[in-house]
């Protein structure tokens, strides 16, 4: 098949027939990119063989290039495609003749497993009694044990992805007696128990069949309160049928707002359809999730790998995430193989954000290529691309279908379906599926000559005065529904919606590809992937030292951690008297009230006490409030495979923490320049109390900072919330304002309250109050005339929060301080939860 040509079927009589540009082949393709002898299929007892012929673009056979004069034996149903740098391409389909029909692309494998020992073990070693060579299965994934004679059972091992009896999760560790005729499936391979200990395996790889049964997506806005109006339902999509084949490759075509990127969730899981079911080879896709999540791929509008490093490194990360006893060996070896797939192999060094629109995508579609899916989702791939860009981007596509995928894509981009995609659905306004079906009998269907007449077709509306014509291939259908709704104006989408359903190609390309399952609800409760308190700590390390990578290589987010506590004790060395935290000697005292009349070094001491707290609560909300909503598709994709929710956080929360330790100290060594610290705090040394009280401080504002991250649904709208957030921790802090009867309450939320109340009470703030003194000088009538006479009288502050000087005031307040640590963390594991969609 030539893109823009009708397909045709060529008959292999001949012993060896020649495939070329040239009119002596036995079968010739005018095509720019067919050398003139391209590739030779001979006649073979096993096969038909076929052979590249030192061709100039190469030849390709389910997407992996022959070496040339070597012969490749052909199995039916083989995808021979022969393409260039830029897109252009020609395919060809091999279809084995009857004798060789035995010969299938996808076939289960006959070998039998005899377990005749007291334990075998199943998984990717060489060594296990089972061997299954695949990135989802576990190094020793499960075991079968003997239990007597002729009793088996069978245990998973804590595996990452888990393992399956009869569509039923196994519990880790659990034994589950076998009987025969039990399947048990472990990614994509199936072993079917025959009794005594004897296995035979199947493998689904290349054999994926995706089905869409009466799918529905409803949303419901949200109240006042956060909470969905039922009694506003906006439904999306509508009664969806569909059947997608092995190996196809589906484009989901329609207008802005037609519900294509809704549709790919729900197809996915990403976000489960309302009604209906998705079946994956006759399987319920929510019932079974985790059976088949480490068998997709799935590839959103945003990147989902970090910007900031090196593609290598940034997909290095993501196959030891996906892949968590992969050897470095086995790692280094999937990525550069993915990285030839998508041929970014000389950009393997170069920072992911150097890179071009493109060629990030590629590094998305790479990074799901590291678990070796079977059906891959993209959104929107294409967009921001060139026409140039754009074609390369299909073709790579193209061939991880050829190499036997199920790819299933949503696009804008119209141009290169019929080029490449087997079927194309289009969707019209409402949800409703207006066709699905070959690119080119689209065409045929809408009777237009262009993709683009097909969006203007469904986007038309049609008043009741009549204005607008009608299309005469949908007049039976408006006249009906203009009977129901004689005033209103209908959408075309619908009508030609309506028209498909009653076409020939609805049965064909729908209801005959269908299995006859009914869409039934989703009963099926999922048990979490495997992964014990090992594999969080495991995660936990990963993701600790990749956030660290992605700071260290972010100059400029490195110099603020690093720069900003000193800069802030500059700044404070330049405005606070060195004894403001110890006093002035009595001399001292003396010569100020002279000059000035007044000493009340306390004020002093709670103004610098409140910037540290102040400067503490700041470095860890702006530090922190950025970090989860700036990597959210990057975490939504990760999670969907088997990223935990407290390794994750843990992560975000002791990187940043560490800063916290180093940041606390080196504010301290800075103040220590010129500020004379107490030798002695409510408990042990005072600068030791200090370090602790702003550590805690900074902690508890990373917690809020990260609850901050987590409830922001835009990276605009945190600027706004650390606004609120720093307004509150000032005003109810009780270093400025007095706190009434009303605002007590509400300044226990304030981690800027119970910070200052720590270094108060570490400092002893009602020994600096008692050293206040005013002087006062009066007139005094002797007797003998009127003498002038200077008095100092004590002078004290009145606080508005608790400077209590003891050790059980400091470990309360630094209690309250891990409390909000707890409160917030708390708060932002549950929100981040909320938004999880999986």
């Amino acid at each position: 098949h030539i893109p823009g040509e009708e397909t045709r079927e060529e008959f292999l009589s001949q012993r060896v027939a020649t495939i070329g540009r040239r009119s002596s082949n036995t079968i010739q393709v005018l095509a720019p990119i067919v050398s003139g002898e391209h590739a030779r299929i001979e006649l073979t007892p096993k096969g038909h063989t076929i052979t590249d012929l030192n061709s100039t673009n190469g030849t390709y056979v389910n997407g992996k290039r022959l070496r040339p004069m070597q012969a490749h034996l052909l199995a039916s149903n083989d995808i021979i495609r022969f393409s260039d740098d830029l897109g252009n391409t020609v395919q060809l389909t091999y279809i084995a003749p009857s004798v060789f029909t035995g010969v299938e692309t996808a076939r289960p494998d006959r070998q039998q497993y005899q377990i005749d020992t007291q334990v075998g073990y199943i998984g990717r070693n060489p060594k296990a009694a089972i061997t299954l060579d695949h990135p989802a299965v576990s190094w020793n994934h499960a075991r079968v044990l003997r239990r007597g004679d002729d009793r088996f059972t069978i245990q998973d091992l804590s595996s990452s992805n888990g393992t399956f009896l009869n569509g039923k999760q196994l519990r880790q560790r659990q034994e589950q007696l076998l009987a025969r005729g039990d399947v048990i499936q472990i990614g994509p391979f199936n072993l079917v128990y025959q009794g005594q200990g004897v296995f035979i395996p199947y493998s689904a790889e290349r054999n994926f069949r995706l089905e869409l049964v009466d799918l529905e997506k409803t949303f419901y806005p949200t109240n006042l309160l956060g909470l969905p109006d039922r009694s506003r339902p906006h439904t999306v999509l509508k009664q969806v049928n569909l059947v997608i084949n092995p190996r196809e490759f589906v484009a989901l075509v329609g207008g802005s707002g037609t519900g294509k990127s809704t549709l790919l969730k729900a197809m996915s899981g990403v976000s489960r359809a309302t009604a209906g079911a998705v079946l994956v080879n006759g399987d319920n896709l929510y019932e079974h999730y985790n059976l088949y999540r480490t068998m997709m791929g799935y590839v959103p509008q945003d990147d989902i790998i970090h910007h900031n490093l090196p593609v290598q490194q940034a997909l290095r990360y993501a196959a030891r995430l996906r892949l968590p006893d992969a050897e470095a060996g086995e790692i280094e070896k999937l990525v550069s193989g993915v990285l030839e797939k998508v041929g970014l192999t000389a950009q393997a060094d170069t920072l992911v954000r150097d890179l071009s629109g493109g060629q990030r995508k590629r590094v998305s579609i790479a990074a799901e290529l590291l678990a070796e899916p079977w059906i891959f989702f993209l959104d929107e791939p294409t967009s921001g691309l060139d026409p140039g860009l754009e074609k390369l981007m299909m073709d790579t596509l193209r061939q991880l279908a050829d190499e036997g995928r199920t790819i299933v894509l949503v696009t804008h981009a119209t141009r290169n379906i019929i080029g490449h995609c087997d079927q194309a659905a289009f969707l019209a306004r409402g949800g409703e599926l207006a066709f699905f079906g070959p690119p080119d009998e689209a065409l045929r269907f809408f009777n237009v000559e262009d993709f683009a007449d097909i969006y203007t077709r469904l986007s038309q509306i049609y008043p009741p005065d009549g204005d607008t014509p009608v299309p005469e291939e949908i007049q039976t259908e408006y006249q009906a529904a203009r009977r129901e709704n004689p005033t209103a104006p209908l959408l075309a989408g619908p009508l030609w919606a309506a028209r498909y359903r009653k076409s020939s190609l609805y049965q064909t390309y729908v209801v005959k590809r269908q299995s006859g399952e009914v869409a039934r609800p989703d009963t099926g409760r999922r048990l979490k992937s495997g992964g014990g308190l090992g594999e969080q700590v495991r995660q936990f390390t990963l993701l600790a030292r990749r956030y660290m990578e992605l700071i260290r290589r972010d100059r400029f987010s490195l110099a603020v951690l690093l720069a900003v506590m000193p800069l802030i004790g500059l700044l404070l060395l330049l405005i606070s008297d060195p004894a403001s935290l110890v006093g002035h000697s009595p001399e001292q005292i003396a010569r100020i009230l002279e000059a000035e009349g007044v000493y009340t070094i306390v004020n002093k001491a709670q103004t610098l006490l409140f910037m540290m707290a102040l400067a503490a609560n700041l470095l860890g909300v702006f530090g922190a409030s950025y970090e989860i909503i700036k990597e959210q598709a990057v975490y939504r994709r990760e999670r969907m495979i088997n990223l935990r929710l407290g390794p994750y956080y843990a992560s975000k929360f002791v990187v940043l923490g560490l800063f916290a330790v180093l940041q606390a100290f080196l504010l301290l060594l800075v103040l220590a320049l010129r500020v004379d610290f107490p030798a002695s705090g409510a408990v042990t040394w005072a600068p030791l109390e200090y370090y602790f009280t702003l550590v805690f401080t900074t902690l508890a504002s990373v917690a809020l900072g990260l609850f901050i991250s987590a409830l922001a649904s835009s990276r605009d709208m945190v600027i706004y919330l650390v606004l609120l957030a720093v307004f509150v921790q000032i005003v109810f802090s009780g270093a400025i304002f007095e706190l009434s009867s009303l605002t007590r309450p509400l300044s226990v939320l304030t981690i800027s309250r119970w910070s200052l109340e720590a270094l108060g009470a570490t400092t002893d703030m009602d020994a600096l109050n008692s050293l206040g003194q005013v002087r006062v000088e009066r007139e005094v009538d002797i007797g003998r005339g009127v003498q002038k006479v200077v008095e100092d009288f004590p002078t004290t502050v009145d606080f508005y929060i608790n400077y209590t000087h003891s050790g059980l005031a400091l470990v309360s307040r630094w209690i309250f301080l891990w409390l909000h640590t707890i409160f917030w963390s708390a708060l932002a594991v549950w929100l981040i939860k909320r938004k999880d969609e999986i």
